[in-house]
């Protein structure tokens, strides 16, 4: 198989470790035995949340050293979801914005054939409230995504 068939052959799997994103990735792997997985956890600076306004007493050196642990922890949870995939890679990346376009970029950069993703079976109420990255995605990707919902559907 060449290179570029490898790439159009690519699976890419947004994981947050949760069991709902456990459950996408052991319930979808077995569907693509033949291509090339990615794993992917995005993670947020800590300047793009809430805290941010309380940041400034901080210093940047402080500020900087809580996003290189949370950097850290993303590449931890993306490798935990990569080992549930024999061969898988795993990719650690920070928002770009918002957490669908971050995954999009991605797929968008791997080639990705499909983009699974799990649900946390929120209603609509709470998805508009929280936002949703499987919404997000199913309503802005030109690439199919596979959303899995949770167990108890």
């Amino acid at each position: 198989m060449s290179q570029t068939e490898s790439v159009k052959d690519a699976v890419l799997y947004c994981f947050d470790g949760s069991e709902g994103a456990k459950r996408a990735l052991e319930r979808t792997a077995k569907l693509f035995p033949n291509h090339r997985a990615v794993v992917v956890n995005v993670w947020q600076s800590i300047w793009n949340t809430p805290m941010a306004p309380t940041l400034a007493g901080l210093g940047a050196e402080t500020v900087e050293k809580v996003d290189q642990a949370a950097a850290r922890r993303s590449l931890e949870v993306a490798e935990e979801g990569a080992r549930l995939i024999p061969g898988a890679e795993a990719r650690s990346l920070k928002e770009s914005g918002r957490v669908w376009r971050t995954v999009l970029d991605v797929a968008d950069s791997v080639n990705a054939s499909v983009i699974v993703v799990g649900s946390r079976g929120l209603g609509a109420l709470k998805s508009t409230l929280l936002g949703s990255v499987s919404q997000g995605l199913v309503n802005h990707s030109h690439r199919a995504v596979m959303v899995v919902p949770p167990e108890d559907r």
